[in-house]
């Protein structure tokens, strides 16, 4: 007897960017005739099980990137690539034991680069194709990047998360280099998108959401603290960790003034987003969609050595749409100072969204049962 598709969701843990754009997904399949495994590791994963405590998961590997605090992101990379290529192998491994014992139908990986498999559909989402180096390194973007394009070809369709057209959102990272002929735009994804109430917007209330690896995580987290300890404005602060880690730091200033979270699910960080007048967020691609999304203004702080970070907030403050400023010279005055003469607004026309389309469509061809496996009840085991 026919069930229905099994459905493997698998986020990069990489800050927690990977993990909230997917949410947008997992909640529109929830509403589909399908069955749903999540497969992620560390972060990612305490954030997915807390919005969706109700779903199965499988635990993949972590790629083991740390950021240093005194080396480039790109030299961390190159002194760990040894481990996230066995990482990639293992994750490989695994999705290929679900879908020999569980008869896994579809995938979706977001930058996963192992998550494919030829008895499955697969689906890799990324938005960006072309790597981003230091200019002394721009030689091996192009290698580098034809690279990822064969990684790529593994899978059945490549979904960027962008506008096709001018303006965008990613620049040179998904608009540099022909795209391969299964690759498509299917416009901003953010988990936070639907019906908003603009009147419930306060310019009091400044967000202020935290994420990356660490240790930059923490050091940003310290440096904000510092900054709300001789904050003297009137302005209420909302401080979302992304961690759920122990905090260190103790609450400065005055706490009547002050609301603190570790991690927020989507529909809760909706609500606080909706009644902010001012977002301060990393320069993550998601954190950049969400805003987009919701037509917030905000504030662009990217990770130190991050190259495809400071690439977005160069590209999108030259383009109006939001201030940025590095996290060694971060202020929170200056950054209430500059961010009123940006807007994304120059996007507000062009975010319709194309991916929930192109789901109901894959779903409704995708049949349970049509790789080699044979497909068994999904339990809480993990692989």
């Amino acid at each position: 007897m026919k069930t229905e598709p099994l459905i493997l969701v698998a986020p990069l843990n990489w800050g927690l960017g990977h993990a909230t754009r997917t949410a947008a997904i997992i909640m529109k399949l929830q509403q589909m005739p399908v069955r749903m495994v999540l497969a992620t590791d560390g972060e990612a994963r305490n954030y997915l099980h807390l919005a969706f405590p109700g779903l199965h998961f499988l635990r993949l590997p972590f790629y083991r990137v740390r950021y240093f605090r005194y080396i480039p992101l790109w030299m961390g990379i190159m002194i760990q690539l040894p481990m996230i290529c066995g990482s990639i192998v293992r994750e490989h491994l695994i999705l290929r034991r679900a879908v020999r014992k569980l008869g896994v139908d579809i995938v979706i990986s977001d930058n996963r680069f192992g998550c494919w498999n030829r008895n499955c559909y697969s689906i890799y989402l990324t938005h960006q194709i072309s790597v981003c180096l230091p200019r002394w390194m721009r030689i091996l973007e192009y290698p580098l990047s034809r690279l990822h394009l064969h990684i790529i070809s593994r899978y059945d369709q490549c979904w960027i998360p962008d506008i096709e057209s001018e303006p965008n959102l990613s620049g040179k990272l998904s608009h540099r280099f022909p795209l391969p002929p299964h690759a498509s735009f299917i416009g901003p994804l953010s988990a936070l998108a639907g019906s908003q109430n603009p009147t419930a917007a306060s310019e009091n209330i400044v967000l202020i959401v935290l994420s990356g690896p660490e240790p930059q995580r923490s050091v940003f987290e310290r440096q904000v603290f510092r900054e709300i300890a001789s904050f003297s404005r009137k302005e209420k602060i909302v401080v979302v960790r992304g961690s759920a880690r122990l905090m260190k730091n103790t609450v400065p200033g005055n706490r009547n003034n002050i609301q603190i979270f570790d991690l927020l699910p989507a529909r809760d960080m909706k609500k606080f987003m909706e009644k902010t007048g001012l977002v301060i967020c990393r320069a993550g691609y998601s954190s950049v969609m969400d805003l987009v999304v919701l037509k917030k203004r905000g504030v662009l702080v990217p990770t130190p050595g991050q190259t495809e970070q400071e690439y977005l907030a160069r590209h999108l403050k030259e383009r109006g749409a939001f201030f940025s400023m590095p996290q060694k010279h971060f202020s929170l005055e200056r950054a209430l100072q500059k961010a009123s003469s940006f807007s994304p607004g120059i996007f507000q026309e062009k975010t319709d969204n194309e991916w929930e389309e192109k789901l109901k469509q894959i779903v409704s061809q995708k049949q349970p049962g049509q790789h080699k496996s044979q497909s068994r009840q999904v339990s809480g085991i993990y692989l």
